[in-house]
């Protein structure tokens, strides 16, 4: 390696650092506060792109890596709505006007290690390697460089969590006075999510850790906490709120005894808050931006009934479909240069030698839109005299995100050379991970265009997993009149290894209170 273009770039870079603490100083904002980096996503996203023409809608996450995470509503979760509450209100419940449901809700991820994989979204792998001399980020980007001769070398890792807590409640109201077999039901779930990054940060061997830039950050962590990649606090770790309301109506046709088939229409009210604006990995989220429609179908049969020992098994099911509205909410992009290519650095054409970061200008306001989401339900429950046992499956799909491109209007920044000493001019194929001395300067300096945005990195991707759950009861008469029950629960969610990156696998525990009025 060329010391002195070595030391030359060190220099470049030591002038650059001011850019980067200048990215960080509008790290913790929200979403209203605009600066000269981001789009005030509090007005029209700031730009004019129809969602109909600009997005991309054909791509798929195992061909384009997302780093997008978007977790499952509980309010819509048919684990949690439908196991021991759907027999109650079909058989218990059937014939009283008011329900009042309660689930107390605590769920945890399983996976972490393959969590962290779909957070940085190369190599399959939660563990990255920030090195001066080839490596999946070149440190050099980051501001972080050794006058040794191996160069700067440092392995983070990534094992995020979630926790959640919540509390979901359902009233369903009996509407036969009206027209027989009508009912409706509102429902909505008041969340507590804690998340938690659990990043770590080691030496490579026989490398030294220390940066020698001037000015620069003390090590990748540092790094990524100026450009708002990682939380600057706890409180940011966690956030609380209404996890969306759901309003449905429907017809049961009951053609034996208790046993029905069932079609409802539903809403989604969205309740979420926007995502801060910046760029921060793995943010806590509550509810959904976008409101959504759709329809269901319920049905309910009795496969085995004893009268005398007051036992019976029936079988139960539903089917969901929902579609969601477009809204608008903060994304951050990559170039078509490679996974992570937004802590690539820029320059402007009138000063080629000035670094600053890529990555606030990729932290843009678009339109989002979830698309199809389809549920189905499957229980088995035994009742025997005030006892009852249950055992449940859940289906749940999730279609990709459909992102506008955000149209980023680069001005007349390229990407800088940073194997340049004193060439004024750009190296536009520049990889993040390329090692000091690879890259392939261009011929002239080449501005960044939205063509070289890559719009598939910032959309969630397809989820798809399977649930199983249990759970028992106790159920009884107060008054004669008002039937109520009591239940506890547990679940453990299922996916395929190319699934689990975007969709957390998890298991959960819950409590169950209802009374009928």
């Amino acid at each position: 390696m060329n010391n002195v273009r070595k030391l030359s770039v060190f220099l470049l870079l030591s002038a650059g650092v001011s850019n980067l603490a200048l990215a960080a100083s509008g790290c913790s904002t929200d979403c209203h506060t605009t600066s000269s980096f981001r789009n005030d996503c509090s007005t029209d996203c700031g730009r004019s792109s129809d969602c109909d023409t600009d997005c991309d809608t054909t791509s798929d996450c195992d061909r384009n890596c997302s780093t997008s995470f978007r977790a499952r509503p509980i309010v819509g979760n048919l684990t949690y709505r439908n196991d021991l509450t759907f027999f109650n209100r079909y058989h218990d419940a059937r014939c009283n006007f008011f329900t009042w449901d309660s689930t107390y809700i605590f769920e945890k991820n399983r996976h972490s290690k393959c969590a962290g994989a779909g957070l940085f979204g190369i190599n399959n792998s939660n563990t990255i390697t920030v090195a001066e001399n080839g490596g999946d980020i070149n440190s050099l980007f980051l501001g972080l460089g050794s006058n040794t001769t191996a160069g700067f070398s440092s392995t983070i890792t990534v094992r995020p969590t979630r926790r959640v807590f919540s509390w979901l409640s359902q009233m369903v109201f009996n509407l036969d006075s009206c027209c027989t077999g009508l009912w409706a039901d509102v429902s909505f779930a008041v969340t507590s999510v804690r998340h938690r990054l659990r990043l770590t940060e080691v030496s490579t061997a026989g490398t030294a850790v220390t940066n020698d830039i001037v000015g620069g950050p003390t090590n990748v962590t540092d790094a990524l906490t100026r450009l708002g990649v990682l939380p600057g606090s706890n409180s940011r770790c966690k956030r609380t709120g209404v996890d969306d309301a759901m309003i449905r109506l429907g017809y049961d046709w009951n053609y034996s005894g208790n046993d029905h088939v069932g079609f409802y229409g539903l809403g989604y009210i969205p309740s979420a808050k926007r995502r801060r604006n910046t760029s921060e990995l793995f943010q806590p989220t509550v509810g959904t931006r976008g409101g959504g429609i759709g329809f269901g179908m319920t049905a309910d049969f009795t496969a085995w009934s004893d009268e005398c020992n007051m036992s019976d098994l029936s079988i139960m099911t539903e089917l969901k479909y929902t579609h969601t509205l477009r809204h608008r909410d903060f994304r951050t992009f990559d170039l078509n240069n490679g996974p992570l290519s937004r802590f690539l650095l820029v320059a402007p054409q009138t000063n080629p030698l000035a670094p600053q970061p890529l990555l606030p200008l990729l932290t843009s306001c678009v339109k989002v839109q979830t698309r199809h989401t389809v549920d189905w339900w499957l229980g088995v429950h035994y009742q025997f005299c005030n006892f009852g046992a249950e055992l449940d499956y859940n289906l749940y799909f999730r279609d990709r995100e459909r992102v506008c491109n955000p149209n980023i209007d680069f001005g007349n920044l390229g990407i800088f050379d940073i194997n340049a000493c004193s060439d004024l001019t750009t190296s536009s194929t520049a990889t993040v991970g390329g090692a000091f001395g690879s890259g392939t300067t261009d011929a002239t300096f080449t501005p960044l265009t939205a063509a070289d945005v890559n719009v598939r990195g910032a959309g969630a991707c397809r989820a798809l997993s399977s649930s199983i759950s249990g759970a028992i009861s106790y159920n009884n008469v107060w008054c004669d009149c008002y039937p109520w029950y009591l239940g506890i629960g547990g679940n453990v969610e299922f996916a395929s290894r190319k699934h689990r990156r975007s969709n957390f696998e998890n298991w959960g525990v819950f409590g169950k209170a209802t009374i009928s009025f």
